[in-house]
């Protein structure tokens, strides 16, 4: 029974046994009404096929359906932007936080009329008006940019939404991840990689910064770093598992009755802010490598920040050059980075030559996020060619690449990465900050890029496949070809037995894999029969 497939779920904070249980489908299982065919049908997916097709023009019916929908996994997630404005607030008043009703920020106390802060607890009664504003400051909700009145751009007001509300967030690191496991689960997600820094980083940073001032050479760098890493190392996995651990208490996950989100597996990726200085950059990196080769809860690194800035586009060959230092010293450590973050006119024509090219040739990334200046780079079919070879997935963020840089439709390259056969995984970026979910983001690849729901389903099974979750992929070479010789004849609505239990316990991502291809069969039986 499926029931039963999917009755033992361990909840450790380290290696999540990933049986998830999307919330259609443990809603349907809770209620105990009748079973549905659990057998895969390919005329169950052409039924599933039409209704998103119908749906095309009928939104509300098309986000049932896709809403449905299982995801594997969101690999391009900020924590800090995933927050909605609402939760954020809520959470200052909790900590008797001020707001700067000039600045529209939160600010910490004491708050004094006199110094121009005012409590953040109970704004929706005492300060409705000042609310909605800082409601505003903190996410994209009602922008609309207006040149003639003199309106910052979509990209200025997105960015800049970060000071507004870092304050609110500071001590909420274990809130964040509950709240974004439950966001996960609300949307038949799986799986979160996601960047956030622990505080010992910028600590950290500021330490080197002191000692190795003007300096830029990453040989010279790292004999500042290099001792002082395994205490970093350390603070940081302390800080982890205190946040974990407040996570799964908010979610109740070690109880008779716990919250369907603790069954999403998240992990963490280290960035560095490229628009600091190089010492900084550097440090953080260094300090991110570490961590990720010492703590299998951190996967990966990542640089942040406005591509476009004039200290990013400047340092931008530095840090490549970073990246290819640390590599060589923790070759087992993954990189994903903001490439092509970029189009006219925030750079010149000359400013989008070449960033992914490097990022894949110079850095080595693993994974390239956003990618939207492809078209106009100057060896783009040498960098095409190399992304699907090796293969180097694209991470798709459909609403900021809108609300950023005025890219969508037509204007965005989804359509050529998947000319070129290489790999694209949708994802959210900063959902908080966008006001909307994996869902939304999936909805736009539908109505926007026009694809199937067998292109959905592709999308869902590369998320999965592209992770730098551990382990070996249930997939001998493409998603949803032929299985692994071990599991070869599955059938993934049953427990796995044998050699192929002992498969998918030992490794991480093809147990989610298989647990992804369960959810498919009976969210497809559930379309079939009228469920949904």
């Amino acid at each position: 029974m499926f029931l039963q497939n999917f009755s033992n779920i361990s909840l450790s904070p380290l290696k999540t046994k990933t049986a998830v249980l999307p919330l259609i489908f443990s809603s349907f299982l809770m209620s105990q009404g009748h079973a549905f065919n659990a057998q895969p049908s390919s005329d169950s997916e052409s039924i599933v096929t039409a209704k998103i097709e119908a749906a095309k023009a009928n939104t509300p019916r098309l986000r049932m359906l896709v809403s449905a929908f299982p995801k594997g996994g969101d690999l391009h997630h900020h924590l800090a932007g995933a927050i909605d404005a609402e939760t954020m607030l809520q959470w200052a008043g909790d900590e008797n936080l001020c707001v700067d009703p000039v600045k529209l920020s939160v600010v910490s106390p004491p708050c004094e009329t006199a110094a121009n802060k005012k409590p953040a607890k109970n704004l929706e009664r005492q300060d409705p008006a000042l609310r909605e504003s800082l409601i505003d400051a903190f996410s994209m909700r009602n922008y609309h940019f207006n040149a003639v009145s003199g309106d910052h751009s979509g990209h200025d007001h997105f960015f800049a939404s970060f000071y507004h509300f870092a304050a609110a967030l500071d001590k909420n690191f274990g809130r964040m991840l509950a709240y974004s496991r439950r966001d996960a689960a609300a949307n038949n997600l799986f799986y979160i990689e996601t960047m956030e820094n622990p505080k010992i980083v910028s600590a950290f940073a500021r330490g080197i910064l002191q000692d190795a001032k003007g300096q830029t050479s990453p040989d010279t760098l790292w004999k500042v770093v290099k001792d002082r890493l395994p205490a970093a190392v350390a603070a940081a996995k302390v800080e982890t598992s205190e946040a974990e651990a407040q996570a799964r208490q908010i979610l109740q996950c070690d109880i008779g009755h716990p919250d369907p989100a603790c069954a999403v597996t998240m992990r963490y990726m280290i960035f560095a802010m490229r628009s600091a200085p190089p010492e900084i950059v550097f440090a953080q990196l260094a300090l991110g490598f570490a961590l990720a080769h010492n703590d299998p809860r951190w996967v990966g690194v990542n640089i942040v920040a406005p591509e476009d800035g004039a200290v990013s586009m400047q340092d931008y060959d530095l840090h490549m050059q970073f990246f290819r230092f640390l590599r060589r010293l923790y070759p087992d450590v993954k990189i994903t980075l903001h490439a092509g973050e970029l189009a006219p006119p925030l750079v010149p024509a000359a400013g989008l030559r070449d960033h992914i090219h490097k990022a894949v040739f110079d850095a080595g990334a693993d994974r390239i996020g956003h990618g939207i200046d492809i078209g106009w780079e100057n060896n783009s079919v040498e960098t095409l060619q190399e992304m699907a070879k090796r293969p180097i997935p694209v991470e798709i963020n459909l609403s900021s690449n809108d609300a950023i840089l005025n890219v969508k439709g037509s204007q965005h390259p989804f359509a050529l990465y998947r000319q070129y056969n290489v790999p694209v995984v949708i994802s959210t970026d900063d959902a908080g900050v966008s006001r909307n979910d994996l869902t939304t983001e999936y909805m736009r690849a539908i109505q926007e890029q026009h694809v199937s729901y067998s292109d959905l389903k592709k999308l869902s099974r590369d998320s999965l496949e592209y992770s730098f979750l551990s382990g070996a992929s249930l997939w001998q070479q493409k998603t949803g070809e032929a299985v692994k010789p071990v599991c070869a004849g599955i059938d993934f609505t049953s427990a796995p037995q044998g050699k192929c239990a002992e498969f998918l316990a030992k490794n991480n991502k093809a147990e989610l894999e298989s647990k992804l291809e369960a959810a498919f069969i009976h969210y497809e039986g559930k379309v079939r029969e009228g469920g949904l």
